[in-house]
């Protein structure tokens, strides 16, 4: 697309200027959420390979914990801790450590 012309008496000089308001597609906004997700607080960009069995998880409870477990919902603390969750009913305000 060309915006403006500059003629002088020996050439014809075209220059080509991109719209000054460009579309943006869904897989650009896409892109950037992902993009965006991938930096830290810190601004470093980082790439999460972690991976969890909860299967094995619930393999290493005891029969008291999984038996905790059937009646109440409640995990054990170190379950919470290897999964890197909040204290469950944490929605209400402030994560607690």
């Amino acid at each position: 697309m060309v915006q403006s012309v500059l003629l002088t008496s020996r050439n014809t000089i075209a220059i080509s200027v991109p719209p000054a308001n460009p579309s943006v597609t869904a897989t650009a906004v896409v892109s950037a959420v992902a993009a965006y997700a991938k930096i830290n607080a810190n601004g470093q960009w980082i790439e999460r390979s972690e991976h969890i069995s909860l299967n094995e998880l619930f393999d290493r409870m005891t029969p008291q914990e999984m038996e905790n477990y059937a009646a109440n919902g409640t995990v054990p603390t170190w379950f919470e801790r290897t999964l890197g969750a909040t204290p469950t009913n944490s929605q209400g305000g402030s994560n607690v450590q």
